[in-house]
């Protein structure tokens, strides 16, 4: 896959509202993007010191940390009075970390995270800020993708967040192993995925990677689940629980079909992202289902072999083509209670954030941002970012990420069903009953 030489305007209007966790990654190249220039932020260049403590989950190995160490650099740069005291935690961790710190009254003034699990009822309980009117009196609101501003808008109409990065969630293929097994188009439909995968099981080569035991098989799970139910449905189903339709159960039998005919790589069911990622990277299996934000990290020798799709669905089903998830919730800047104590100085920070010209920063990492209209050139961008924003809508249709509609407290059993699902035994019936029982029990 080349990357291509034409300058991009660097924002996509992605058709469905979602939810992802982070990636992991290695370093890429570094950045060429240009430092911000000063705005029409409250100048706090001379003012008196303040101490902002953020707290986030990309340590500068990861894409995202890159390009933050590189944003944090010019941001003090230019406003010397302003000091970014950083905790970085482990990101599962991080909504007990902020937690824990605002019972102890020590908040960070500013959270990264994604909007995901805890943080969804932070500002019922008055452990965040609304951000509405800061959206708008800081003039950010018509730098900002409106898909992005409807993820992060709570049921009470408020703002919770500003929403930053976002993500699409492909299927990629590495064409050059699915080549040695004399497979040589991606699989549109379960059946090809079956043939192909048999292929590379006979060539000793690994057919689908995931992390079965964690929440990226949790997401395939759901991905396949809704083969034979529209968008609504699936909206409906997360919120509800109601698995007795007779369409969510075929797509609960498709998906133990799948697994039994050995669709997926030896002992999936104790894998974890970071295991399925490395076993892709390695050519030790041929496909994964992993977002954009792994782009920026992906070997370099691997990146011209690697073809972004769907997951296929069966010829009987709802969906016209392979299926993929997409959304603007990846990460946002959330403001505690602290940081009504230091509002000009986070409006400096904020608005910095939101500069084109450092939103290039991430993009160039790989990264899809919420900002509309980054100064990019492709040519500085990984050609997978490249694929993802130019040539992956028309090949794929993009599904329900469940994650802002299932209820907080069904989350983490629900993983736990869809990770005994992995395992070769487990029945539909009785993953039916374990999803059934997971929403009783919240």
């Amino acid at each position: 896959m080349k990357s291509r030489s034409v300058s991009l305007t660097l924002w996509v209007a992605l058709g469905l509202a979602a939810a992802a966790c982070g990636g992991t990654a290695t370093t890429s190249a570094p950045s060429t993007a240009t430092a911000a220039a000063p705005s029409t932020a409250a100048s706090a260049s001379a003012g008196e010191a303040v101490t902002l403590k953020l707290q986030h989950s990309e340590p500068e190995t990861t894409p995202a940390g890159i390009a933050l160490k590189s944003a944090l650099e010019a941001f003090k740069k230019e406003f010397p009075n302003i000091t970014v005291e950083q905790n970085v935690v482990a990101i599962l961790d991080s909504p007990e970390v902020y937690e824990t710190a605002l019972l102890a009254d020590q908040p960070p003034d500013i959270i990264w995270i994604n909007l995901f699990g805890r943080p969804l009822v932070w500002l019922d309980q008055e452990a965040t800020l609304p951000v509405t009117a800061q959206m708008g009196e800081w003039g950010l609101r018509a730098r900002v993708d409106d898909l992005a501003v409807s993820d992060y808008t709570h049921a009470n109409g408020q703002l919770q967040g500003f929403p930053y990065l976002g993500f699409k969630w492909p299927v990629w293929y590495n064409k050059a192993e699915l080549t040695k097994a004399g497979v040589t188009d991606l699989p549109q439909s379960t059946d090809d995925l079956i043939a192909a995968t048999s292929a590379l099981t006979k060539a000793g080569l690994g057919g689908v990677a995931v992390g079965g035991s964690d929440w990226s098989g949790n997401k395939l799970f759901w991905q396949v689940l809704q083969a034979y139910i529209s968008n609504d449905a699936a909206i409906k189903l997360f919120r509800d629980g109601d698995f007795s339709g007779p369409d969510v159960r075929k797509g609960i039998d498709l998906f133990v079909a799948l697994r039994d005919a050995g669709v997926f790589v030896k002992s999936v069911e104790g894998l974890t992202a970071d295991q399925m990622a490395a076993q892709f990277f390695a050519g030790e299996a041929a496909i994964m289902p992993s977002g954009s934000w792994a782009f920026g990290g992906t070997p370099a020798a691997l990146v011209d072999s690697v073809e972004l799709g769907g997951f296929p669905n069966p010829s009987d089903g709802l969906r016209g083509k392979p299926t993929a998830y997409a959304g603007f919730t990846s990460s946002g800047w959330w403001l505690s209670p602290t940081a009504a104590e230091k509002m000009d100085a986070v409006h400096n920070f904020v608005e910095f954030m939101y500069r084109p010209e450092t939103a290039a920063l991430f993009v160039e990492q790989g990264l899809i941002t919420a900002v509309k209209d980054v100064p990019v050139d492709a040519g500085a961008m990984s050609p997978l970012l490249v694929s993802a924003m130019t040539d992956l809508d028309a090949r794929v249709d993009y599904v329900v990420l469940p994650d802002v509609y299932i209820p907080t407290a069904v989350l983490t059993a629900t993983e736990r069903v869809t990770s005994l699902a992995y395992t070769r035994g487990t029945s539909a019936d009785k993953i039916v009953a374990g999803l059934v029982a997971a929403y009783a029990n919240q």
